[in-house]
């Protein structure tokens, strides 16, 4: 790539830094996707069934959303899935094998934008990007 800019980022008060602010930088992914996360969900049972947030529905594609990530606040396997509008844990059913709650992140693909996958751009796009990109960067 030619590319001389920055990556977008979002530029967020952190205190160990000389100025003050410093930046956390964006994924980037073939699709436009929007992720959240749901801590603490309680696993009670082998299967236990959680709503996911309507606001993360509101602004997804329907049917795009998948868990991407399961963590647990002990060792101990859960599967995730999401159906309809939920989310199905299943852990072991003996409770001392499986952890107590579970942090998960869901991934869904940003309403409006279901079919584009890296689309084409052209090179006065790019160069417009850029141009916009740097715009936060003044050169020294």
């Amino acid at each position: 790539s030619d590319s001389g800019s920055d990556k977008s980022t979002a530029i967020v008060p952190m205190d160990w830094h000389d100025k003050g602010y410093g930046a956390l930088f964006t994924m980037e992914s073939n699709e436009v996707l929007f992720e959240f996360v749901m801590r603490d969900v309680p696993v009670i049972g082998p299967k236990t069934v959680t709503r996911i947030d309507d606001r993360f529905l509101a602004v997804c594609e329907p049917d795009s959303m998948t868990v991407t990530g399961v963590a647990g606040d002990r060792a101990g396997s859960v599967g995730a899935v999401v159906e309809e509008n939920n989310v199905v844990l299943s852990a072991w059913p003996l409770s001392f094998l499986r952890p107590k709650k579970v942090t998960l992140k869901l991934t869904g693909v940003r309403k409006g934008f279901k079919h584009l996958d890296m689309p084409e751009r052209s090179r006065e796009q790019f160069i417009a990007n850029e141009k916009f990109i740097n715009s936060a960067y003044p050169r020294k």
